[in-house]
C-alpha cells in the first residue's frame, strides 16, 4: 500500500519516499542531482579522490532535509549561496565544482507539500520580468534573482545576455544590487564585481584618451622634425 504522501516529517523523509531510495543515501543522491550537467564529470573525480571535500555539500543538503517549511528550506538555500560567495578554495571558488543553493532548493521544494502542517503560500511567483519594476518589493524573490544572476556571471556568462534573461536594465540591476547586498557577502561580490567593471571601464577610456594625446603628440614631434630639416 502507497504511503499516504501528506504525512511526512521533514523533506528527508519525503524525498526518500517518493524516490524510494534509503534515508543513509538521502545526502548521496540530493547531492548529484545538485550539480549542472557541465560540473558533473570533474566533480565526480573529485568525489573519487578525496570525497571529503563534500561536506559542506553533504552537511547544507542534510540541514535542508530537516526543513518542514519553505521558510526553512529558503534559509538553508541562502545560507549555502552564502558561503559560495565567500569561500575562496580551489575547488569551490575557483572551479566552482559544488552543488548550487538554487538546485537544492528546486529539488526539494516540490515535496514542500507533502509535509505535515505545510500550508501553502497565498500567492504564486511570477518571473521577475513579469512583475512591473514599480510594484517589485525586496524580499527572498529578489535576492534569489540577484543569486542566479552573480551565479551565471561567475560560470562565465556575459552580463549582457544574463540581463537580458533577467528582464532588469543595468540600472535596474545596480539598484538592486545596491539595496540587497548590505549583510549579504556574496552580493557583496557582485557589487564589488560591478564596480570593478566600472573602474575597468573608466581606465579603458582614460587608455583611450591618452593613446589619442600620444598619437597627437607624436604628429607634432614629427612636425616639428621636418620643418628643422627644412630650416637648415
Amino acid at each position: 500500500m502507497a504511503k499516504d504522501l501528506t504525512k511526512f516529517k521533514n523533506l528527508r523523509e519525503a524525498y526518500c519516499a517518493v524516490h524510494r531510495c534509503r534515508n543513509e543515501d538521502f545526502e548521496r543522491k540530493v547531492l548529484w542531482r545538485c550539480f549542472p550537467l557541465h560540473v558533473q564529470p570533474f566533480a565526480l573525480v573529485f568525489w573519487v579522490i578525496e570525497r571529503t571535500l563534500f561536506q559542506r555539500d553533504l552537511e547544507s543538503i542534510r540541514a535542508a532535509g530537516q526543513a518542514r517549511s519553505s521558510e526553512e528550506l529558503e534559509s538553508v538555500v541562502n545560507e549555502f549561496e552564502n558561503l559560495m560567495g565567500v569561500e575562496r578554495g580551489f575547488r569551490r571558488g575557483t572551479l566552482h565544482i559544488c552543488i548550487r543553493g538554487r538546485l537544492l532548493g528546486r529539488r526539494l521544494e516540490p515535496l514542500l507539500p507533502s509535509i505535515i502542517g505545510f500550508q501553502a503560500a497565498p500567492a504564486l511567483e511570477l518571473p521577475i520580468r513579469a512583475i512591473p519594476l514599480d510594484s517589485r518589493e525586496p524580499g527572498s524573490l529578489t535576492i534569489r534573482r540577484l543569486r542566479k544572476f552573480r551565479d551565471d556571471i561567475i560560470q562565465g556568462r556575459e552580463i549582457s545576455n544574463a540581463l537580458k534573461e533577467s528582464g532588469w536594465t543595468e540600472s535596474d540591476l545596480r539598484g538592486l544590487v545596491s539595496a540587497q547586498a548590505p549583510g549579504r557577502p556574496d552580493l557583496i561580490w557582485l557589487s564589488e564585481y560591478l564596480g570593478q567593471l566600472d573602474e575597468l571601464s573608466t581606465l579603458r577610456r582614460e587608455n583611450e584618451r591618452l593613446t589619442r594625446v600620444a598619437a597627437e603628440l607624436s604628429a607634432r614631434v614629427l612636425e616639428l622634425e621636418e620643418r628643422l630639416q627644412l630650416s637648415k
